[in-house]
C-alpha cells in the first residue's frame, strides 16, 4: 500500500503525535526542481485549526530544545530495529541524529 503510495505520488495517512495530529496527504510535485519534492496538506478534521500558528510552539519534543538553536553536536540518539539478516542473525545500529 505505502509502495503504491508512493509511485502513484500520493500518500494519505493519519499522525497521532504532539505536533501534528489527524490526516495528512503527502502529494509529490511533479516537473519541479530536483524530482523528489512534496508537498505535506492537512486534511480539514477535527484537528485542523485555520487560525493555529505552527511557528509558535518552537521547541523539540524530544530534546526540549529550541528549533533554531540547535545543539553543535546531537544529542538525541536514535536507535535502529533489529533487522534480521538472512543467517538468522539479528543486528542493531545505533545512530546519532
Amino acid at each position: 500500500m505505502i509502495k503504491q503510495g508512493l509511485k502513484k505520488g500520493k500518500l494519505s495517512f493519519i499522525l497521532k503525535g504532539k505536533k501534528l495530529k489527524g490526516s495528512w496527504t503527502l502529494i509529490k510535485l511533479k516537473g519541479r526542481g530536483k524530482g523528489n519534492e512534496w508537498l505535506l496538506m492537512k486534511h480539514e478534521d477535527k484537528y485542523a485549526d485555520p487560525d493555529a500558528d505552527i511557528t509558535e510552539n518552537t521547541k523539540s519534543v524530544l530534546s526540549n530544545r529550541k528549533i533554531d538553536n540547535p545543539p553543535e553536536e546531537p544529542t538525541v540518539k536514535v536507535e535502529k530495529p533489529a533487522i534480521k539478516r538472512a543467517s538468522g542473525k539479528t543486528s542493531k545500529k545505533k545512530r546519532s541524529h
